[in-house]
């Protein structure tokens, strides 16, 4: 068994010998103490390490003494090993402790690591080694709450909710809080292998876990979407700590500090989880505190128009999604832009929620303007597409991609073009059983293990999933979720893969457990097929329910915090009393009334409606469901 606290910087790992023969165990591991990368592995100079024997542990630390590593266990071990390990760096250190077992023996294995010295990171071994099963029940207990105060559904689907539950636990394990930085979410959780496919020297980071601005802030949608409002300000306050002097917002802050601003598309989207923000949360106070970070972002993304044309652009700012090869180079491509008309849209909403009206006509004509550009400039009559991108000479990127999904998702494209674009999306040119790629795989450009060529993201498949439940393409909307939702039974178990082989249902990526590829699991779930629409400014939220036909039985809760909740739910029994009054054969009214007496436990209602439900002779199977109803309500008498 292992257990991570989620508060405290240490790990446990319980060991229990339950066999009748002796046995012998050896447990043996590398510690690597470095800054996350891009500083150079020696950074930190040589690693220092001793065995103590009084903590019944190694102790691993740099030359300063601030960066420390403790490992040990409550078990003495009969032989314990050390050495420097490699020969070209002394940043490595390979340790060993070996162990006889008899029947019923076991121990706990601890590690704790800290950047704040020895008598810290002592304390979190120490509290562990005494108390590992308080880490265990604090976890326990913080996913509990966690679970029981975020959306939740439940549906006749199995692995439907399982795997709904998992991206959700696996999103939220992203948010991390780095002492002296701030919290955020970080990238990707993967083995510290040595960089990009051994690309480093010495073992380098773990996969992306650092953090990025378009990561956090696609992913922020999702975690809006099922309630988590706090972490999310949190994200806002960390972007706009170390929002740059000009506005821009960063694309990476590794956890060592080192920042890089050069990504084009991290600005406008951070704009994008301001305002949805404060349409999910109603926090216009925080908003209005803000508002000059926010500006400032928006005036950023403003500036970088250099030709007038009034989208913004991606020369001498920075890359979007795409960061290289043969999709790369557009002066102002389709997918910034998109970002860059939702943005418009969301600064229209929030300077008028501050009640800063012209500011927001002027934003909100802007954006109009800006789609009308996505509809006729980029739009390839040839092609009956999207182009992807406007070079620098006024002529086109004409490959299609999915990329076009993003605008799509935002609601930006006409009616008839953006069916026939999401037609295509359809086919099996992009998607396989397992999700969507890049390209066609039809496509001059089409490599499938390529990250912009032709590998299948969970992203992708995603966007394009939103795109469809946009555009009313519900049973493709759906399939697309379920080819991400069920990557948590294979590989990286409970996870989603940060990216799939193009032709083939394998990884193809760096991380078995990725922010994004978790989220959008979530966010197609609950803007698509829930269609949840929120204006808590307002006070008002809508729901557009969009299952599967053989769901004839679903739940859904804490929709925004119980409160809201509570609300709707009374006020849909006030609706379908009404709707009985006026219609006393009307059996559905009966059997969706009957459900919520139980849901608010008004048992005696519940009882009386199931009754006379039963009573209007509904079909074999209503009268055997509703019957498990009254025995279940009945028996607890």
């Amino acid at each position: 068994m292992i257990t991570a606290s989620v508060t405290d910087p240490s790990v446990v790992v319980h060991f229990e010998y339950r066999g009748y023969r002796k046995a012998y165990l050896q447990i043996g591991f590398k510690s690597n103490l470095r800054l996350m990368w891009p500083y150079s592995p020696s950074v930190l100079g040589n690693i220092l390490y001793a065995w103590s024997d009084g903590l019944n542990a190694f102790i691993i630390k740099d030359q300063s003494g601030q960066f420390v590593t403790i490992a040990g266990t409550n078990l003495i071990p009969d032989t314990v090993q050390a050495r420097q390990a490699g020969t070209d760096d002394n940043s490595l250190f390979s340790g060993s402790l070996h162990f006889s077992l008899s029947q019923g023996t076991y121990f706990d294995l601890v590690i704790a690591a800290t950047n704040e010295g020895f008598h810290k990171t002592a304390e979190a071994y120490k509290a562990a080694l005494n108390g590992p099963y308080a880490i265990y029940t604090n976890t326990s207990e913080y996913y509990r709450k966690f679970l029981n105060s975020t959306l939740s559904i439940t549906t006749p689907d199995k692995t439907f909710n399982e795997g709904y539950t998992w991206a959700k636990t696996a999103t939220d394990q992203f948010f991390v809080n780095t002492p002296g930085i701030g919290k955020s979410l970080v990238a990707g959780y993967a083995p510290t292998g040595q960089g990009w496919y051994g690309g480093h020297t010495v073992d380098g980071r773990p996969g992306y876990g650092w953090y990025f601005g378009r990561d956090a802030e696609w992913s922020g949608y999702a975690m809006l979407d099922y309630g988590d409002f706090s972490n999310v300000k949190e994200i806002l306050s960390t972007f706009i700590k170390f929002q740059d002097l000009n506005g821009k917002i960063y694309h990476e802050l590794s956890t060592s500090g080192i920042i890089h601003y050069d990504a084009s598309d991290a600005t406008p989207l951070f704009i994008v989880l301001a305002g949805r923000y404060l349409k999910h949360s109603g926090d216009l106070e925080y908003i209005r505190k803000n508002w000059a970070g926010i500006k400032k972002a928006i005036d950023y993304c403003y500036s970088t128009d250099t030709d007038g044309d009034l989208l913004i652009e991606n020369t001498n700012v920075g890359h979007g999604w795409v960061e290289g090869g043969s999709l790369f180079g557009s002066h102002s491509s389709l997918y910034l832009t998109g970002c860059w008309a939702a943005a418009l849209q969301e600064a229209a909403y929030m300077s008028g929620a501050l009640e800063l009206n012209e500011l927001s006509g002027n934003y909100k004509k802007d954006a109009g303007r800006v789609k009308e550009i996505i509809n006729e400039d980029f739009w390839n009559p040839e092609r009956e597409f999207y182009y992807q991108g406007l070079f620098a000479d006024g002529t086109y990127h004409a490959e299609p991609t999915i990329l076009a999904a993003v605008p799509l998702y935002f609601g930006l494209g006409d009616e008839d073009k953006a069916m026939k674009v999401i037609g295509q999306y359809a086919l099996n040119a992009y998607s396989s059983d397992w999700g969507c790629r890049i390209v066609s795989e039809f496509s001059p450009l089409f490599s499938p293990n390529g990250y912009h060529t032709g590998s299948v993201w969970p992203l992708f498949t995603g966007w394009t999933a939103l795109a469809e439940y946009q555009y009313g393409h519900y049973v493709q909307g759906f399939m697309h979720i379920m080819n991400n939702l069920q990557v948590y039974k294979h590989w990286g178990l409970g996870y989603v893969e940060e990216v799939l082989h193009g032709l083939e249902y394998k990884p193809s990526g760096v991380c078995h457990h990725q922010c994004w590829s978790e989220t959008m699991v979530l966010q197609p779930i609950v803007e698509g097929m829930l269609g949840l629409e929120p204006n808590a400014v307002e006070h008002e939220i809508s729901l557009s329910p969009r299952f599967p036909p053989q769901w004839d039985d679903v739940s859904v809760n804490h929709i925004m915090g119980r409160d809201i909740n509570m609300k709707m739910e009374l006020e849909a029994v006030e609706l379908l009393e009404q709707a009985i009054k006026l219609d006393p054969s009307n059996k559905k009214a009966y059997f969706i009334l009957a459900r919520l007496y139980e849901k608010l436990e008004n048992r005696e209602e519940a009882i009386q409606t199931w009754e006379d439900f039963i009573a209007l002779n509904p079909d074999k199977k209503d009268i055997e469901r509703a019957e498990k109803h009254l025995k279940r309500l009945k028996d607890k008498e």
